[in-house]
């Protein structure tokens, strides 16, 4: 038989030395990846549904690359916000990253999980994105939480030619849900 005064004092115990908390994990649901045969080839790989790996073997010089991103929140087959929709050069990223806190991030990313160069033009060469995994330390997670909803990464880029013209060089979506978990975390008492 538990005594009473025993059992209140433990349940206090138990709650001051563990506190539940809710965390945000992002899930990839579907990623595709194209590059243009003329500039080289792409391959995307999927760990445990939250790490993406990207191998890019770039063969020419991309003279000028630009990136069209867009994140966006689908529910069911509707776009309901749009978080981001903006054009620019990659090698701009680290400017624009001191005045948008998006743009900081992506920079982030990039500077964490790639050994991409932020310059204009990007050389030719084997690049990579390793163990990426959107996570609440880059991004606050709970602020694109909704139930059901998923949100959609788009990134198209292109390159100018020698003669001026811009042309299509890589796309690369992203479809992931932001779920909810239960975490416990223990607190070390002195």
């Amino acid at each position: 038989m538990i005594e009473i005064q025993y059992v209140l004092p433990s349940l206090i115990l138990v709650t001051v030395l563990l506190k539940i908390e809710t965390a945000y994990i992002c899930v990839y649901e579907n990623i595709s990846a194209y590059m243009s045969p003329e500039y080289g080839a792409m391959r995307v790989d999927i760990i445990n549904k939250t790490v993406c790996n990207v191998d890019l073997n770039i063969t020419q010089a991309v003279r000028n690359p630009k990136i069209r991103l867009s994140i966006y929140e689908l529910i069911g087959k509707r776009i309901t916000w749009k978080v981001i929709d903006v054009a620019y050069k990659t090698c701009d990223l680290a400017r624009l990253a001191r005045s948008n806190a998006i743009m900081n991030a992506a920079t982030a990313l990039v500077r964490k999980y790639t050994n991409l160069s932020l310059v204009c033009p990007l050389p030719a060469g084997k690049y990579v994105i390793r163990n990426m995994k959107v996570s609440n330390d880059l991004i606050p997670l709970r602020l694109f939480y909704k139930p059901n909803n998923v949100m959609v990464l788009d990134c198209h880029f292109t390159a100018e030619k020698l003669t001026g013209k811009t042309v299509f060089f890589a796309n690369a979506t992203a479809k992931a849900k932001i779920l909810k978990t239960k975490k416990i975390k223990q607190f070390i008492q002195p």
